[in-house]
């Protein structure tokens, strides 16, 4: 959340009216340039380059969305092929 791309890409869209969803530190300028921050905090050592736990963690939320959003969606399918069902045996009871 520190790379000046990055930010400016946030600033650019921002500009342009697009919500902006940052993953990463809650401390971060990316952070506090972001409309909404999902904040994966973790204690890491700086020193080394690669932040394996920060990066897991980013994954591991990323993979719990993804998972609620097609229970919801897969929810929602069952939902409506319910809804067709009963109007397709009413129309079905009414024509008989």
């Amino acid at each position: 959340g520190h790379l000046p791309e990055l930010l400016r890409a946030v600033d650019l869209a921002r500009a342009a009216g697009a919500d902006v969803i940052a993953i990463g530190s809650g401390q971060s300028p990316l952070a506090r340039k972001a409309t909404v921050c999902l904040a994966v905090d973790h204690a890491e050592d700086s020193t080394s380059f690669l932040s394996m736990i920060s990066r897991i963690l980013q994954l591991l939320l990323i993979d719990i969305m993804a998972v609620g959003l097609s229970i919801d969606a897969h929810n929602g399918r069952e939902k409506e092929a319910a809804r067709s069902e009963v109007g397709r045996l009413l129309i079905s009871h009414m024509g008989s």
